[in-house]
């Protein structure tokens, strides 16, 4: 999600946006996946909905953070 959100999405955003509001954005939902194992994740998780769902928030979220 890293490469996509980066190179593909996050510039784009920043041309329309501003590298601000990509940046805080991008720290908001890598910090909701950080939330989500937090919730989801326990000791026996599923990975589709306790391990998957918080790789692809935080893969989203560094993404966003990484390209301003």
């Amino acid at each position: 999600m890293v490469p996509l959100m980066s190179f593909l999405i996050a510039g784009r955003l920043i041309t329309r946006f501003g590298p601000g509001l990509v940046v805080v954005a991008g720290a908001m939902i890598f910090g909701s996946g950080l939330m989500w194992w937090a919730v989801a994740a326990g000791v026996h998780p599923n990975y589709a909905t306790g391990v998957l769902a918080g790789m692809l928030l935080t893969g989203i979220g560094v993404g966003l953070t990484l390209r301003p």
